[in-house]
């Protein structure tokens, strides 16, 4: 199986740093809980550039952090 294309093991502790429970993050970002959770296990390998948008203005990050090899 494919690596996932961000860090799933970061999302989890940008919600962790911002004291979010999933249902508040997945709430704030207009997803679905179980989604939540399987991006932060690494079990959702090819997300979208918006949904993982949402997450890391939910959290206030910069979204290239999640991102493998980019910029940031």
């Amino acid at each position: 199986m494919p690596a996932a294309l961000y860090d799933h093991a970061k999302l989890r502790a940008w919600r962790d740093d911002a004291r979010l429970t999933r249902t508040e993050a997945s709430h704030r970002a207009g997803i679905a809980y179980p989604t939540l959770a399987d991006l932060e296990a690494g079990r959702y390998r090819n997300p979208s550039l918006e949904l993982l948008t949402r997450l890391a203005e939910v959290y206030g990050r910069p979204l290239a952090e999640l991102l493998p090899g980019a910029a940031v």
